[in-house]
């Protein structure tokens, strides 16, 4: 292109600049001192470039239109001089930055890959319009980010608008000035970007027109401070591994949950009847009435509010299978069973655009002592769990061992021979949960990642037993967190615990015996505070042992088992035992 004008216009049309060659370069233009090329795109037309401009610096390159019109450049344009009026005009960082100057008159001039890119002006004016800077990176610790500056440059009433950030290091210190622009054009800079997150902080972020900087405050915005991917192990801590356990725990008292329903005539015939031991021809033949199996699934859909963190939508889900021993005779006139148990956990938490999953086993074993209407039900669980989470970076796999003890005391006070049963108990109980190190998808190494929970829970249940063996019961209880300490570094940052506040919890079930070998339960539980939802668990008891109406006794001795209504009283009483002749 020599010293003229070049006009080219696409009206309601796409025209496309590629394929063509100088000498040397894919240039479709090369420009000498003087020319100038003027480009319109009108209603609705547009220009796709897919060749270099390139010439003398300063040809002109005159961007037109009637604000409907397109320009698309995929290459470069070097050592031109730009206007842009009335159109948008759409370029990469890497195609605009190399010795151009530009003014926007009106219209848009959309600047995309910003990256770290220092796209240097000999001239820049934003005397209209808008000019958008997409995809800018920020680099916190050598304090630099993608930017514009110009050797020379004049005030306009355009505006250069910072549309999007991504940081791609932490600072050490807790404000960093990191700059941006330079000369008159540092007024006309405008940001939507009011946070944005690090590796492992999460950062508020201003612009100061006076000195053309923009402004990063750590610990401001995100999760506590911080990242919610970098915090997404403290949050499965206190929310995913915190239910796990818990309802773990809660759902392992299946023998005690059941049996102590039951007035304590009922009971206490259940229990002799075990004792009593009939002989024969080959020995002792024991009635095991008490064996069983038992399986107990459970789930809950609920939103923690952590202090210090996000509010937390969590459903876990599992199921317990364990076997009940029989009554052990013991001194002093207590009884007692054991009951291993075995079962798969899963939880799945949604918080700040992050997703996490785990799925595990549990192996356990309570201990029950029983006396008159005093019961005490103690249990050891142990388990593991695989874990991935998902954020903007990608996955985080993560590995989970979990350990604690519950003691459960309570007391039975009836009341019009059984029928009315009020219960109040106390669990006090004990967990661990250790997530190995490993090293996150956004580069963030995450260590020492410990929870500790030591919880009280006082809970009153009341119990109706009906004469047809249905037995409804109501239950509120408090859980009390006395403490949930949640230990976790990310790349030996030491990230907030976000603790979980305490809670009630109250409900309803519903428990009957069928046909004498089975035990059934439904139960809703509602929780409100620093748990907010609701859980529900199910569940059935199998008795294995030998069925008592078949055992063969002794032609001086003949077993009856009986079930007794009072209709005066509306007493209920059970009864096994033998009469003699």
């Amino acid at each position: 292109m020599n010293r003229g004008t070049v006009n080219l216009k696409a009206d309601n049309v796409t025209h496309y600049i590629s394929g063509n060659k100088t000498s040397t370069e894919d240039n479709a233009v090369y420009g000498n001192t003087g020319s100038n090329l003027n480009m319109k795109a009108t209603n609705n037309g547009s220009w796709v470039v897919n060749d270099n401009f390139n010439g003398v610096e300063g040809y002109v390159v005159n961007l037109q239109g009637d604000s409907t019109g397109t320009m698309n450049f995929n290459n470069k344009i070097t050592n031109a001089n730009i206007t842009n009026t009335d159109v948008t005009t759409n370029i990469t960082a890497d195609h605009l930055n190399h010795n151009n100057s530009l003014v926007v008159n009106s219209g848009t001039v959309n600047v995309y890959n910003m990256g770290l890119n220092n796209v240097q002006f000999r001239n820049l004016q934003f005397a209209g319009g808008n000019t958008n800077l997409y995809g800018v990176n920020v680099d916190l610790a050598n304090r630099q980010m993608g930017r514009f500056s110009s050797n020379t440059s004049a005030a306009g009433s355009g505006n250069l608008n910072v549309n999007s950030m991504a940081l791609l290091s932490d600072s050490n210190i807790n404000v960093t000035p990191v700059a941006f622009a330079n000369g008159e054009f540092k007024n006309n800079v405008r940001s939507s970007v009011t946070s944005a997150e690090g590796k492992v902080f999460s950062y508020g972020v201003g612009y100061d027109p006076t000195s053309g900087n923009f402004i990063f405050t750590r610990g401001q915005g995100g999760v506590g401070g911080f990242t919610p991917a970098t915090a997404t192990q403290t949050v499965t801590n206190q929310v995913g591994a915190y239910s796990t356990i818990s309802n773990t725990m809660n759902y392992s008292f299946m023998h005690s949950n059941m049996f102590m329903n039951m007035p304590e005539s009922v009971r206490l015939t259940e229990i002799k009847a075990n004792q009593y031991a009939m002989r024969n021809s080959e020995g002792m033949q024991f009635d095991e009435v008490n064996k069983a199996i038992w399986v107990k699934p459970y789930t809950s859909f609920e939103k923690v509010p952590l202090r210090g963190g996000p509010t937390v939508e969590n459903t876990s889900y599992g199921m317990l299978i364990g076997g009940d021993s029989d009554f052990i005779r013991l001194k002093h006139g207590w009884t007692g069973v054991v009951s291993p148990f075995i079962g798969y956990n899963g939880a799945h938490q949604n918080y700040a655009d992050v997703s996490s999953y785990q799925n595990g086993g549990t192996l356990g074993i309570t201990g029950y002592l029983y006396k008159g209407n005093f019961f005490s039900a103690n249990t050891l669980i142990t388990g593991a769990s695989a874990g991935e989470a998902s954020s903007r970076y990608g996955n985080d796999n993560y590995t989970m061992l979990s350990a604690g003890f519950a003691t459960r005391n309570g007391y039975n006070f009836e009341f019009e021979g059984g029928k009315y049963i009020l219960q109040p108990s106390v669990t006090m109980g004990y967990m661990f949960n250790h997530t190995f190190d490993y090293r996150a998808a956004n580069g963030v190494n995450i260590t020492d990642a410990n929870l500790h929970i030591l919880q009280l829970n006082p809970t009153l249940k009341f119990i109706v037993n009906l004469r047809n063996e249905w037995q409804p019961y109501f239950q509120v209880g408090m859980i009390y967190n006395l403490m949930n300490e949640c230990g976790v570094k990310a790349n030996d940052v030491a990230l907030p615990s976000m603790t979980e506040r305490s809670y009630v919890e109250y409900g309803v079930g519903l428990q009957r015996h069928i046909k004498d070998r089975f035990t059934s339960y439904l139960q809703a539980m509602i929780h409100n505070g620093g748990r907010n939802g609701v859980i529900l668990s199910a569940g059935f008891s199998w008795f294995i042992g030998k069925d008592p109406d078949k055992v063969q006794a002794p032609s001086n001795n003949k077993l009856v088992r009986f079930f007794q209504k009072n209709t005066n009283t509306n007493q209920i009483s059970g009864t096994k035992h033998i009469l003699k002749k």
